[in-house]
């Protein structure tokens, strides 16, 4: 936010939607006392339903106020999950001043299959995304699978492991675990992905076997995984891990209710992502984090501050691309501002 305003952004003029199981407090209230609009909550209005649900009604009340407000400038929308990408499709009159810059591949995904009208920087699946941030972020999300399992009272001793999407995040989080000591076993439904884990020397099996060989499933898809009626059918209890985005891997949200609720020291019903939870029915899987990511509220993060600049520069460099774009669709983050991070990535760590 200060490297935008820096480049001549008014922070009067930034609304920052964040998701509540990422927010941090002290960084929201530095943001507010310089300016910046921060509408939403720091928990969920109903935890029965996906989180994507309430910050989706979020974004779209600010896109309609934006346009009800007749908005004379350009619209710069970064790491939108295509969130607001759907929003903005209701409001025509925004098209021709709106530009995006995609950080999630869920997004970047649904950018490609859905025509935009407005560019759309795609740093999601830049190289340097890829090579540089998606380990980082593994890492992050194997100190929170292993924080899990301990609070779950399953961190003692050799588990079978499930690991579904053997993508950038995937592979490094399976490679991760193997070398803890885990039986890891891996389902992708892209073949060259499969392939890739048995060179890595994983075993590898389609999705109803790999279910009832692992003891601990964990989703890095970033779509719907297995739903209630799915889990209900399997012979014995899972501990379901997103090792993805938001909450949909496991959509089985109604479950999130305090009777189901275990033991923590938390006692927040509306900020889900603080508990685990049993499911109802006859085989008790247990729903980690609320079926949020794992990678969030560690004790000891595992990566040094330092080496998360290369998500901010990531991010920076798609914002400048994007307000220099004019041509609707999506767009390549540029090869020269992804050397340029990389040589300062190598050489800040």
């Amino acid at each position: 936010m200060e490297a935008l305003c820096r480049a001549g952004v008014a922070p009067g003029d930034i609304t920052l939607i964040g998701k509540a199981y990422s927010t941090r407090a002290e960084a929201a209230e530095v943001l507010r006392a310089q300016g910046v609009r921060l509408p939403g909550s720091v928990e969920m209005d109903d935890p029965a339903v996906s989180y994507e649900t309430e910050i989706g009604a979020v974004v779209a009340a600010e896109v309609a106020r934006m346009a009800r407000n007749r908005w004379a400038g350009r619209l710069l929308v970064l790491d939108e999950g295509a969130i607001a990408g759907r929003a903005l499709l209701g409001h025509p009159d925004l098209w021709r001043r709106t530009h995006v810059v995609e950080q999630t591949t869920r997004g970047a995904r649904w950018a490609a299959a859905v025509p935009r009208p407005f560019p759309v920087v795609d740093v999601a699946r830049s190289e340097v995304k890829q090579h540089l941030e998606g380990p980082l972020i593994a890492e992050s999300m194997a100190a929170g699978v292993r924080r899990v399992l301990h609070e779950l009272g399953q961190g003692a001793g050799t588990l079978s492991l499930g690991v579904v999407g053997y993508g950038t995040v995937g592979r490094r989080l399976a490679a991760l675990l193997a070398a803890d000591g885990h039986r890891v076993v891996i389902h992708d439904s892209d073949a060259v992905a499969t392939a890739a884990a048995r060179g890595d020397g994983l075993s590898t099996d389609d999705l109803p076997k790999l279910l009832h060989r692992a003891q601990v499933l964990i989703g890095c898809t970033g779509v719907p995984l297995l739903d209630r009626t799915a889990l209900i059918r399997l012979p014995r209890p899972l501990v379901l891990i997103n090792g993805a985005s938001s909450d949909i891997e496991f959509p089985v949200w109604t479950e999130r209710v305090p009777s189901r609720r275990l033991p923590s020291d938390h006692d927040s019903p509306r900020a889900p992502w603080r508990h685990h939870y049993t499911l109802a029915g006859p085989v008790p899987h247990m729903l980690a984090a609320g079926g949020f990511p794992v990678n969030f509220y560690c004790q000891d993060e595992p990566i040094p501050a330092p080496r998360f600049q290369v998500t901010r520069a990531l991010m920076l460099a798609g914002a400048f691309q994007a307000v220099s774009q004019r041509t609707p669709g999506l767009h390549r983050l540029a090869d020269s501002a992804q050397i340029m991070i990389e040589t300062a990535f190598r050489e800040l760590t």
